[in-house]
Order: C-alpha cells, then structure tokens, then sequence
C-alpha cells in the first residue's frame, strides 16, 4: 500500500500533499493553543513558571499540577485532566 493510499483522519482525504497540509494545521493549532493557554495564565499574575507547556510537543502535555490540584479543577471548574497531571490538547475545527 503507497502512502498516498492512506485516508486522513482529519479530512477524510486521500491526497498525500492535503493530509499533509491537513497535519501541518493541526499541528499549528496546537502550538497556538499551548502559546495562548501559556500567555493567559501568566497574565492572571501566576508566579509559576510555565514554560514547560510551551517547551513540550505533541497533543498531550504534563501540566506539572499535583493529583489534588487535578481533583480541585475537576470538581470547583469541570476540567479534566488524568490524576497524573497530564492533559491532551485538543484540536477539533
């Protein structure tokens, strides 16, 4: 089977040059989502460093909270994360 062949998961698409291009904008997505979610936290004052987003690639970033911090934004704010503090960045257009 060639490469070419192979269906995007984004698009449904079998073109090689879109899936790539289709990859390339995830992967764009994701990189200014990390930024912004970076930028926004630092603006409410946080005197953490939060590099560690930023500096990380993938869909899936280690957030560096404790399971306790975890379990307090699950229940104060509905937002999940697993106990280990990972959390998967989603990128749905």
């Amino acid at each position: 089977m060639l490469l070419s062949d192979w269906m995007c998961t984004i698009c449904g698409c079998v073109n090689f040059a879109r899936r790539t291009s289709c990859f390339q904008g995830m992967a764009e997505r994701i990189i200014g989502m990390r930024t912004s979610l970076r930028e926004n936290i630092e603006k409410l004052g946080s005197p953490l460093s939060w590099e560690h987003i930023t500096n990380q690639i993938g869909m899936f970033f280690y957030s560096g909270m404790t399971p306790e911090q975890v379990d307090c934004l699950t229940k104060e704010f509905h937002i999940y994360f697993v106990v280990a503090g990972h959390a998967y960045c989603y990128d749905r257009t």
